[in-house]
C-alpha cells in the first residue's frame, strides 16, 4: 500500500522515496506507478516523465554501513 500512496503523491506533486529490502520488491510498486501515471496524464504526455521523476526508489541494502 506504501508504493500506492507514494505514486499518488509523486502524481500531486511531491517528491517521495519508496523504499524496500530489494529492487524486486519495487518493481511491483513501479509497475503500478506507471499504469497510474498513464492512466492519469493522458492530458500532459509529459505528465508521466514528471511524476516518475519525481518517485525516487531506494533500496535498505543500499543503505548498509558495515562494521
Amino acid at each position: 500500500m506504501g508504493g500506492d500512496i507514494a505514486a499518488w503523491c509523486a502524481l500531486l506533486g511531491m517528491t517521495v522515496t519508496l523504499q524496500d529490502q530489494s529492487a524486486e520488491r519495487l518493481a511491483p510498486a513501479m509497475a503500478r506507478a506507471a499504469k497510474l501515471f498513464a492512466g492519469q496524464a493522458k492530458k500532459d504526455p509529459r505528465g508521466i516523465r514528471d511524476a516518475t521523476d519525481r518517485l525516487i526508489t531506494r533500496c535498505r541494502r543500499q543503505w548498509h554501513r558495515p562494521g
